[in-house]
């Protein structure tokens, strides 16, 4: 992809053709910021050892439940 041609796609996305569309754009917005503002909480009261084993713990139980539903087959 040329770089005009991402610079005009990046512009149609953002584009706000009406009330509607700016309101559901303004939640996803509103959305991320505070999911990123959470786990800057985290980060910050736990510290990065303590997240690196809860991802760690979530990875290990996503494996296990997948290795569980292909069992199931």
């Amino acid at each position: 992809m040329t770089s005009s041609k991402f610079v005009k796609n990046l512009i149609e996305m953002v584009t706000v053709r009406s009330f509607a569309e700016a309101v559901e754009k303004s939640a996803y917005l509103a959305a991320i910021l505070i999911g990123v503002g959470f786990c800057w909480l985290l980060y910050i009261l736990m510290g990065p050892l303590v997240i690196a084993l809860l991802l760690g713990s979530f990875v290990f139980l996503m494996v296990f439940k997948i290795g569980f539903l292909w069992f199931l087959k």
